[in-house]
């Protein structure tokens, strides 16, 4: 595993666990709670997907780049492979190594009693043993990297496939005209101010159902039929429900969760987050588009008459990029319905401010908390590296007897053994006594 895939495998493994976590924990809160507010669904569910992408970024970003590791612990990927190799360096890079040598017994004079003065400059190099670790080499890590790219790379194609399919469908749209529909639109664009500049209002003969389309030119697209069919009032009460779309960003949170559902097709808990958001939104934009209209009924009448121009349920639909639809076969319109009749016209628009703190706190909490992943080498302990420097070290001496036992006619080489030896303990005493 290189240096590019490690952090990527990293990446990966940490999402899965926090966003199983993220998305997992909304669903079973909701779940508890299935009476809870849809501006608290809304936010929840949108809360999840952002802390699902962004805890396990933070914590990628700080072990890969600063070496810093979540409270919780941090898994790594495989073993460690580590290796000890003899590299020559002098001993009289140790510091004040003088203070502490003064004489060293050659091997077959410790009988005469003679001893040799010990000079730095004139000592040869001993071994010394370096220890190093590197991650293993998984071999099964590139290829479920590359298998999760395909699939990836296929499941975003299809999506802009289909986007690309969904706005060639359109076709030639037309400005809407004077029109009950193009009235209500001016007025809501007067009410809203800066945040709906941009938005204009068009028609098409192939569209079944009304459409909020775009991010940043941003369209509300009717069927010919809605202008034709649809009275004033359920007209302004339409107008009012694609518009709530587009202020709220819909299109593109939408479609943000719709890509995530594709690109992470391992993390099945994506669809009923995209179900619930899908669903949570068009609740408000109803409540939003009643409260402005001040006709709820109408906009019931304009769902109902909307919902049956649809196709057979048994047809597949796919939704498109940066598109939020009125009316869908999976929509659960009597909820809807119920949700309108039933509202209440004081009711807050937005999750309360203590949910956003508290949201906001524990992702903070969880990113510092929550375990981590690491394709980075552990690092050995000293204990572990005194015990692969003696094995290395034990190595070393047993290939220099063997060098004897098979040269025994070279004296010299046995000297140069023994002072070797000796050597090497010297140096050892000398490190001790510095680390002193």
């Amino acid at each position: 595993m290189n240096d590019f895939l490690a952090p990527v495998a990293s990446w990966l493994a940490a999402f899965l666990l926090h966003s199983t976590l993220w998305l997992g924990g909304v669903a079973l809160l909701l779940r508890l709670r299935p009476d809870a507010p849809a501006t608290v669904r809304d936010f929840l569910w949108r809360a999840a997907l952002v802390a699902s992408l962004l805890t396990p970024t933070v914590q990628t970003i700080a072990s890969e780049a600063f070496g810093w590791h979540p409270l919780g612990g941090a898994l790594r990927f495989g073993a460690t492979d580590v290796e000890a190799s003899v590299l020559p360096a002098p001993v009289a890079s140790l510091p004040s190594i003088e203070t502490f040598v003064s004489a060293v017994p050659f091997a077959g004079m410790e009988s005469s009693g003679a001893v040799l003065p010990l000079k730095l400059t004139t000592l040869p190099q001993p071994p010394l043993v370096e220890v190093t670790a590197t991650p293993q080499r998984n071999a099964w890590m590139p290829m479920v990297l590359g298998l999760w790219f395909a699939a990836a790379a296929l499941g975003i194609g299809c999506l802009l496939r289909g986007t690309l399919r969904f706005r060639r469908s359109l076709g030639a749209r037309e400005v809407v005209g004077e029109s009950a529909s193009a009235r209500a639109l001016r007025k809501l664009l007067e009410r809203a101010g800066k945040r709906a500049r941009g938005v204009r209002l068009t028609m098409s003969d192939s569209l079944r159902v009304p459409v909020a389309l775009g991010v940043f030119r941003r369209e509300i697209c009717v069927p010919q039929r809605a202008l034709r069919d649809l009275p004033p009032t359920q007209q302004r009460a339409m107008i009012g429900h694609e518009f709530a779309h587009l202020l709220r960003r819909d299109p593109a949170w939408l479609g943000a969760f719709e890509v995530a559902r594709r690109l992470f097709f391992f993390q099945p808990l994506f669809v009923l987050a995209q179900r619930g958001a899908h669903e949570s939104a068009e609740e408000l934009c109803d409540a939003w588009s009643a409260r402005r209209t001040g006709d709820p009924v109408a906009l019931v009448e304009c769902l109902v008459e909307v919902a049956r121009w649809l196709e057979p349920r048994g047809r597949r639909h796919s939704f498109p990029l940066a598109a939020a639809c009125m009316a869908r076969p999976d929509s659960p319109l009597a909820r809807r319905v119920e949700a309108l009749l039933a509202a209440d016209p004081d009711a807050p628009e937005r999750a309360p401010r203590g949910l956003r703190l508290g949201a906001c706190a524990l992702a903070l909490s969880l990113a510092a908390f929550m375990p981590g992943f690491s394709g980075a080498p552990e690092e050995l302990s000293l204990e572990a590296r005194f015990e692969l420097v003696s094995s290395a070290l034990a190595e070393v001496q047993s290939d220099l007897a063997q060098a004897r036992e098979e040269d025994p006619y070279e004296p010299r080489l046995a000297r140069l053994g023994a002072r070797l030896d000796v050597l090497r303990a010297q140096a050892a005493r000398l490190s001790v006594l510095i680390e002193q």
